[in-house]
């Protein structure tokens, strides 16, 4: 729902402290799925979204996802850390 015509994922790769979280887009024919969507008369505001990027209906969505429409992601790397436990306080701790 960015406005482009990408489909993203993510990669999940354990690291050291943590999880690296790379957020990536995949490209792909949009148009050649387009096709084969109306050859299987598939709903048409779908297909169009993959060429606009933009999803047919958000009224399900949560005011704050619904603002983010049409705004394009960027791919990412993120390094969600693990709970440490603190050894001297005994207590534990979350980083993020």
């Amino acid at each position: 729902n960015d406005g482009t015509r990408h489909v993203w994922f993510s990669m999940l790769t354990v690291e050291s402290g943590g999880i690296r979280v790379n957020i990536e887009a995949l490209r792909y024919d949009h148009a050649r799925a387009a096709r084969r969507m109306r050859e299987c008369r598939l709903p048409e505001g779908y297909i169009d979204c993959l060429a606009s990027g933009l999803w047919p209906s958000c009224d399900i969505l949560p005011p704050a996802e619904r603002a983010q429409r049409g705004r394009p992601i960027a791919p990412t790397s993120v390094l969600w850390l693990h709970e440490a436990h603190d050894r001297q306080s005994g207590q534990s701790r979350k980083a993020f």
